[in-house]
């Protein structure tokens, strides 16, 4: 474990140099255009929140500093990555939405567009100032009994910074995999929040090497 570490400190090290040469980096954000009506959401209460995952999501194990893929998470034991990350957005979405208590049913149905968490690789040797969770679906309300939309689709974006290792003061070989799926929940609920007009709007940009 030590020589990985060492190896890949070394190699963090060459990455953080061609990047502060190339000037690189990228912009992320809690983003939405268009908040709920707010002469509509006032009645809503939520009934059900449906997770939908399209059939062109891409995905990876691959373990390097920035994988190309929709889906990137690494945070739940081998299995099915788009349905592990579906379920940390969807708790958040209904988390976000919980404080929506009026008469009128409403159903949330959320298309996954993205989840791109940090690997092992990262975490563990990305240099500081590096580690996106990056997240990004399409939220629509329908009318419970309906079916009628009565908003969106809208993207909603809800990335936020991801801390290392090294900050962390880890020193195992283990992601802190709980700790990012309440971050990352507790940021989509927050950035939600503020679409529905039931909390403060956060929506703001940030820079970051990550993908």
């Amino acid at each position: 474990m030590a020589n990985y570490l060492n190896r890949g400190f070394r190699i963090a090290a060459v990455l953080v140099a061609g990047l502060a040469l190339a000037g690189c980096g990228s912009t992320f954000s809690a983003a939405y255009d268009t908040a709920a009506p707010a002469a509509a959401r006032a009645d809503w209460r939520v009934t059900d929140v449906r997770i939908v995952t399209p059939a062109n999501l891409t995905t990876t194990e691959q373990n390097s500093f920035i994988p190309k893929a929709d889906v990137v998470w690494h945070g739940d034991p081998a299995g099915n990555r788009i349905q592990q990350a579906a379920a940390i957005v969807k708790k958040g979405v209904e988390q976000g939405l919980g404080g929506l208590r009026g008469r009128h049913g409403v159903i949330a149905t959320v298309t996954l567009r993205r989840f791109h968490s940090e690997t092992p690789k990262a975490y563990f040797q990305g240099p500081a100032g590096s580690g996106v969770h990056s997240v990004a679906f399409d939220l629509t309300i329908t009318d419970a009994r309906t079916g009628a939309v009565l908003a969106g689709p809208q993207l909603i974006k809800a990335d936020l910074p991801a801390t290392g290792a090294a900050k962390d003061g880890q020193q195992s070989n283990t992601l802190p995999s709980a700790l990012w799926k309440k971050q990352i929940s507790d940021h989509i609920a927050a950035t939600v929040r503020g679409w529905s007009g039931t909390g403060p709007d956060i929506r703001g940009t940030f820079s970051r090497l990550g993908a």
